[in-house]
């Protein structure tokens, strides 16, 4: 089975109209994207759902520890 670069690369070079490639845990960097020639990406429903996993685990800390460390101390505040 070919990796995900390889197969990006085959489609870059078969397709002269711009891509619109939905991003994974497996897509390449930025970097490698342009230079396959790759000009847009989307992130589809991810941002939603990681705000929502971090919502959840937010909830349960407050619920299964009465504590508060996510919302207080937490890197992204």
């Amino acid at each position: 089975m070919r990796n995900d670069r390889e197969i990006i690369k085959k489609i870059r070079k078969e397709i002269s109209l711009p891509i619109n490639l939905l991003v994974s845990a497996e897509t390449p960097s930025l970097a490698e994207l342009s230079n396959i020639g790759i000009e847009r990406l989307s992130c589809g429903s991810a941002p939603f759902r990681a705000s929502v996993s971090l919502l959840q685990s937010i909830n349960e800390e407050i619920i299964n520890n009465q504590t508060f460390h996510q919302i207080t101390g937490g890197s992204f505040l």
